[in-house]
């Protein structure tokens, strides 16, 4: 295939300079200023005969005869996004296809960043214009196309901060291996880099080029930049180039879906992951029943007037009923506090509802396992034996003169956040499992935390997704800040209330039930909850003495 006539030697991105002497014309065009360049397309200011000056997109010709054609009219006419700019399409002859854009609203990203271009852009105005070019690409990814190519010339900056995408009328059919969608997120991913590292990913202008050497180099964030990177953020774009493929965001979405919920939370809003959550809870509910349940209930009715500590009993091991029942009655009944640090309890919530009222709220979860696959259920089990696990050890190692099924309330609470992530995100969990136990590492790499990891991928954290419910419930501040499980690397406090003898109560649950060694968990709460020596490890083998093992997680 002969080559492109003005691709020959493929040049690099440069500042816009006047075109070359050989170059005054192509077709009815004069070429004025070249604006940008990479392997896939140049950008030039052109004249045409009796107009004012424009751009003209020149894409270059297919490499191979495999590479995907031009997407048919039809298909293109029933795109309809704001963010994409409409130009004429021209046929160039041996030069191939171009759009002429008579009216650019804005200067190219490559313009801006040129010395002279303007202040350089914050973190918030990159990662607000990623999002959008994100989202346009998510969108015609799912029509099955793709655009020319992603690159800073490819990209206008609309007054007052708007980023648009020029060459719709070039885009090109999706391959079926997917290989297309798999660049276009190297490339956005490189894009994004620039932006937040303030330079070029490997000294490298042309993504194309870059995301060619991102398979077999190792691009990360470094730690002298321009302006201070968030963690979260930093998280974000790490994954975003990681050299291994698997790591990398899967689809345009996820990776706009990240970089907003930073982005709200940067700006105090809801992360769109929360908004998302929120929306789904009507139709989803907030967790689906596990399959025992009705079996528990059935034998339970044969002891009515019974004592309560049956029914705790059930709510421990029964997350779902437990929140249910929490939402169902609201703050006020439930989870108001007296004097400012006593709270009441589930046995509360049996007293007021009866049997019935439990009954009903049991009736209103969703069958196990909701929406989940087999493999996504057998995961949600695994957490919520946990949390039941978490649950019980709390009450036998809260402090005598404390309520033990306040702290066991808690520690559910504490692991609402887990629960909901793997029921309502189980493809996201997935994903953040890969990162927080990734396979072997290249030496100085190292595997995400899991707050961080979350972050990379939803934009948001268990933690803030179980504020935003516990919000939505009406919880009020004091239960919103008991349910933040108490960070296992940081030294525990002397608690100065009786809710933060709780929080401590319900954080050493969590931790046991996670699997941590009963002597350093021992050691870290001794003082705070007035522990004998090796209470955490009787507590352990109490609570295994007396519920079956197959009931627990691996």
């Amino acid at each position: 295939m002969n080559p492109h006539p003005l691709f020959t030697t493929a040049p690099a991105p440069r500042p816009a300079r006047p075109a070359a002497a050989g170059l005054q014309r192509l077709g009815p065009y004069r070429l004025l200023q070249r604006l940008g360049s990479d392997r896939h397309s140049q950008l030039w200011r052109v004249q045409a005969e009796a107009e004012t000056p424009g751009l003209l997109l020149l894409p270059i010709r297919a490499e191979t005869e495999a590479e995907s054609a031009l997407a048919a009219p039809g298909r293109l006419g029933r795109i309809d996004l704001p963010g994409l700019l409409r130009g004429q399409a021209v046929d160039l002859g041996l030069a191939g296809p171009a759009v002429h854009l008579p009216a650019p609203p804005g200067p190219t990203l490559a313009e801006r960043l040129a010395p002279g271009g303007g202040p350089a852009p914050t973190l918030a105005e990159w990662v607000g214009w990623m999002v959008e070019l994100l989202e346009l690409l998510a969108a015609l990814h799912e029509a099955g196309l793709r655009p020319v190519g992603l690159a800073a010339h490819t990209v206008l900056i609309e007054p007052p901060g708007r980023a648009r995408l020029l060459g719709i009328e070039l885009a090109r059919e999706m391959d079926a291996q997917g290989e297309g969608r798999r660049e276009d997120l190297r490339l956005a991913g490189l894009l994004l880099y620039r932006g937040i590292a303030g330079h070029w990913a490997l000294d490298e202008p042309d993504l194309s080029r870059a995301a060619a050497r991102l398979d077999r180099e190792i691009v990360r964030l470094g730690w002298a930049l321009p302006q201070p990177v968030p963690a979260a953020l930093r998280a974000i774009v790490n994954r975003a180039v990681d050299h291994e493929a698997a790591r990398r965001y899967l689809a345009a979405r996820s990776l706009a879906r990240a970089l907003r919920g930073w982005l709200d939370s940067h700006r105090d809003g809801e992360p769109d992951a929360l908004n998302l959550l929120l929306d789904r809870l009507p139709a989803a509910g907030h967790l689906p029943a596990r399959a025992d349940l009705p079996q528990r209930l059935a034998a339970l009715h044969r002891l009515e007037g019974q004592r309560l500590d049956a029914w705790i009993e059930l709510l421990f091991d029964e997350p779902a009923l437990a929140f249910e029942l929490l939402r169902s009655l609201g703050a006020v009944e439930l989870a108001g506090q007296a004097q400012g640090d006593d709270i009441t309890t589930l046995r509360r919530a049996v007293q007021l509802l009866g049997l019935s009222g439990v009954r009903q709220a049991a009736a209103s979860l969703r069958p196990w396992p909701g929406a989940l696959d087999a493999a996504a259920a057998v995961a949600l089990e695994s957490r919520l034996a946990q949390a039941a696990r978490a649950a019980h050890l709390a009450e036998r190692l809260c402090p005598a003169d404390h309520d033990g099924e306040a702290a066991g309330l808690i520690a559910l609470l504490q692991a609402l956040g887990e629960l909901l992530m793997a029921y309502h995100f189980p493809d996201e969990q997935r994903q953040i499992e890969t990162l927080v136990h990734p396979p072997p590492q290249p030496p100085g790499v190292r595997p995400l935390p899991p707050e961080l990891a979350a972050q990379a991928v939803l934009g948001s954290s268990p933690q803030a997704l179980a504020q935003a419910v516990a919000r939505h419930w009406g919880l009020d501040e004091g239960l919103q800040h008991a349910l933040q499980a108490l960070a296992v690397d940081r030294p525990v406090r002397l608690p100065e209330t009786r809710l933060e003898t709780l929080r401590c109560a319900a954080s050493a649950g969590g931790e046991l039930a996670a699997g941590l060694p009963p002597q350093a968990v021992e050691q870290r709460y001794q003082r705070a909850l007035g522990w004998t020596r090796g209470e955490a490890a009787q507590a352990l083998a109490a609570l295994g003495a007396i519920r079956p093992p197959a009931a627990l997680p691996a």
